[in-house]
């Protein structure tokens, strides 16, 4: 069995049964109920999100890289009052970490953005 510390470069996106594995488009009612994702890591290479979008739908985000204290996740809006999953993978002082946490998005300095934090 692979780790996500092997697959996470290698995934353009992973879903599970019966999820969207699109970027969904921006909605159109009630904008304050969702926001696309500002996630903060310091140690985590590649990060993958797993919620629920505004059609009430559970999806995945496609694994994204974390070059930077905080990467944007554009283009994926999700629900602002639940839990998120993070799955992160990483190399912090020649040791590979991966693993998954729940959290709470906080309200970003911009509208339509959320913060996350993770390993």
């Amino acid at each position: 069995m692979a780790t996500a510390a092997q697959d996470a470069p290698n995934h353009t996106s992973t879903a599970a049964v019966g999820t969207e594995t699109t970027a969904p488009a921006a909605p159109q009612a009630a904008a304050h109920k969702y926001v696309q994702a500002s996630i903060h890591t310091n140690h985590s290479d590649y990060v993958r999100l797993y919620g629920f979008n505004q059609h009430h739908k559970r999806v995945w985000s496609p694994w994204i890289p974390t070059p930077n204290a905080w990467t944007r996740l554009p283009n994926w809006w999700w629900q602002m009052d639940g839990p998120i999953t993070i799955h992160y993978t990483g190399k912090y002082k020649g040791k590979n970490y991966s693993g998954s946490h729940w959290a709470w998005f906080k309200r970003g300095t911009t509208p339509a953005w959320g913060d996350l934090r993770t390993w």
